[in-house]
């Protein structure tokens, strides 16, 4: 959780915000306490443009780890006139299934028909 970090980009300047200032776990529960830090507050909650809502029913429901990123990615389209179009070597990528520089081996590759 704490390698979450966002990049804010604006005219004058480029900020790296951490999502979590502190996230306490409770020994023997099923539970935990996040704590989020103060700048990111401000961008998550007080957002009047340039954000990607998600509709959290719809997205509660997603039960595989590549549902959920799909949902993110598509979710960020969803309001513009323009529809995204990736090759799927990109689209891997964006799903962490193929390593943009090469070096590790692709998952799930196309192994042809028997």
């Amino acid at each position: 959780m704490g390698s979450r970090m966002f990049e804010v980009k604006s005219e004058r300047t480029y900020q790296k915000l951490w999502m979590f200032q502190r996230v306490k776990f409770s020994k023997g529960k099923v539970c935990m306490q996040i704590q989020l830090a103060s700048p990111i507050q401000l961008l998550l909650f007080n957002r009047k443009e340039n954000f990607t809502s998600y509709q959290r029913h719809s997205a509660l429901k997603l039960s595989s780890k590549y549902a959920k990123q799909i949902y993110q990615l598509v979710s960020q389209w969803k309001d513009k006139a323009a529809t995204r179009t990736n090759s799927l070597d990109e689209f891997k990528q964006m799903l962490h299934l193929k390593d943009p520089k090469g070096k590790e081996p692709e998952l799930f590759q196309n192994r042809g028909c028997s």
